[in-house]
């Protein structure tokens, strides 16, 4: 296999394909009269939403790292009252306060701009603190897959994907 049949990518770059992706659908989404602002989406572009997180993102990181392949992922836009049995995105930066695991729910539509992340906290034993949800600045933000089923906790930054 040579390195043109392989990609190696980060989660960060992935949910940045995925914004990029929401970015370019907005003005389609006007247009088709599908409400994508927060509060007022509703089904449409909830689904529009999570087909491209599951193609963009979790297909990536299940091809990417073969210990994820059976891995079941958080649902995009969910927020789960125990993550201990799945894998799922976390969140880093600033805004992050220190030695919190913030687990990565959706971005927050904005005036357009998807320019925030949405999150809860994740304790130790895996169960969520649950709403209400926190913003934190997309820009400034690193993302993770963190992988808690197992007795040692994994973190996975970069993955490679066989083409």
């Amino acid at each position: 296999m040579t390195s043109s049949d392989r990609w190696t990518t980060t989660v960060t770059e992935l949910l940045g394909l995925f914004r990029e992706a929401l970015l370019a659908l907005v003005p389609i989404a006007e247009r088709a009269k599908i409400s994508w602002r927060d509060g007022e989406a509703y089904d449409d572009w909830d689904a529009i939403a999570a087909a491209l997180f599951n193609n963009l993102v979790v297909r990536g990181l299940r091809y990417g790292d073969a210990t994820l392949m059976q891995s079941e992922f958080t649902q995009y836009d969910t927020v789960l009252p125990f993550y201990r049995s799945v894998a799922f995105i976390s969140v880093d930066g600033p805004e992050i306060p220190k030695g919190v695991l913030a687990a990565f729910v959706g971005l927050a539509g904005g005036s357009g701009d998807f320019a925030h992340v949405k999150w809860t906290e994740v304790l130790e034993t895996g169960e969520s603190v649950g709403p209400p949800l926190r913003l934190a600045s997309y820009a400034t933000s690193t993302f993770s897959v963190i992988d808690l089923r197992d007795a040692t906790p994994r973190k996975i930054d970069t993955i490679v994907i066989d083409l």
